[in-house]
């Protein structure tokens, strides 16, 4: 496994369970984080991710509020026109694995979902795999987000639908290379 420096990575963590948030923080600081900021109100998320630096975030699925509160928040992130950072990679950690769940959280545009209970080890391999090997992002109408294909089928010989086929606004490519990324890493789908 790579071995990163962490130093300088900001990250939010929500969460509204205290034990959790106090949890997941004591394992990312352990792990050399440099910033680790906590918050549990969207409203105030959105206005944190506006007006400070935030590399990636950590978001607790199992907030009380349903599966589908929380993932209309992940929805809102990626693809209201006013996002304050669509492109910040979201590492959602739950309890409920159910297939059901997961490709819920995949479809509303989730980097990647780390299963409850977690360690530090295991945060480390999702932070090295948000950083070292990001998805490409494509829009469809539906959908705004990392790629929810992650195999390239070599023997595939149908009709090739991720193909560059539109060119980003000038906001979302300043946005998503300030983020760390390229605007030919980037997909769309018409």
């Amino acid at each position: 496994m790579e071995k990163l420096n962490l130093r300088e990575l900001s990250v939010l963590i929500i969460c509204r369970n205290q034990n959790m948030a106090f949890l997941v923080r004591a394992a990312l600081k352990a792990l050399g984080i440099g910033r680790v900021v906590v918050e549990s109100d969207y409203e105030t998320v959105m206005q944190l991710l506006a007006g400070s630096v935030i590399d990636m975030v950590f978001y607790d699925l199992d907030t009380g509020d349903g599966d589908s509160v929380g993932l209309d928040f992940v929805r809102r992130l990626r693809s209201e026109k006013e996002s304050p950072h669509p492109f910040v990679p979201i590492i959602l950690m739950s309890a409920n694995t159910t297939p059901r769940t997961i490709g819920a959280a995949r479809d509303a545009g989730i980097d990647e979902f780390m299963a409850k209970p977690v360690s530090a080890k295991v945060m480390y391999r999702y932070i090295v795999a948000v950083v070292t090997r990001r998805r490409d992002f494509i829009r469809t109408p539906n959908y705004f987000g990392p790629d929810r294909q992650r195999r390239i089928d070599d023997e595939y010989e149908g009709e090739d639908r991720r193909l560059l086929s539109a060119s980003l606004s000038e906001a979302e490519a300043g946005q998503f290379e300030k983020d760390g990324g390229t605007k030919e890493t980037l997909k769309f789908l018409d």
